[in-house]
């Protein structure tokens, strides 16, 4: 009696909701590419991000480890700078309005995109000035940031980078 009871409460299979037809092996395929992206944002973003800037300019950030992912996840989406020739409204004014709403560091990394990253920075400029053609495949921010600065290079025809220096030694 009992379970004659239960089967004739037991649903019938086409009364059972359907989950939908995204199989698991495709949603695990899914996940992987937007691991592979998230890693590929984060590297190309590693290039020019300034860590100790960004912890100083921002010190709600509390821990270093976590700057370049703050600001992958969170800070370009509230105008923060990841560097301090770097803004982020500068940038996405260059762009079309359908591209204003990704991120400006990304956007402005990508090889086939000519973009100037901030009104002191001449990236022409800079690029005709200091760079080789071994170094023309990489964002001229990223050249001045790893190499120009350390050198003295000028970020713009306007700025006398020695001069600052000899003002400025601390």
């Amino acid at each position: 009696l009992l379970f004659s009871h239960l089967r004739s409460k037991a649903p019938n299979a086409a009364d059972v909701p359907t989950l939908p037809s995204v199989e698991i092996g495709e949603a695990q395929a899914q996940a992987a590419q937007a691991a592979e992206a998230k890693a590929r944002d984060s590297e190309l973003a590693a290039t020019l991000f300034n860590t100790q800037w960004y912890l100083f300019r921002y010190p709600d950030i509390k821990e270093q480890s976590s700057a370049l992912e703050h600001y992958l996840v969170y800070g370009w989406r509230a105008g923060r700078w990841p560097h301090p020739l770097f803004d982020p409204e500068y940038v996405l004014n260059q762009l079309p309005s359908e591209a204003r709403a990704s991120n400006p560091l990304l956007q402005y990394l990508q090889p086939d995109l000519h973009l100037s990253p901030h009104p002191l920075f001449e990236e022409t400029w800079y690029r005709n000035k200091y760079m080789s053609e071994a170094d023309q495949a990489i964002k001229a921010l990223v050249h001045f940031s790893s190499h120009g600065a350390a050198k003295l290079d000028n970020p713009c025809s306007l700025f006398d980078s020695e001069w600052y220096a000899h003002q400025h030694p601390d």
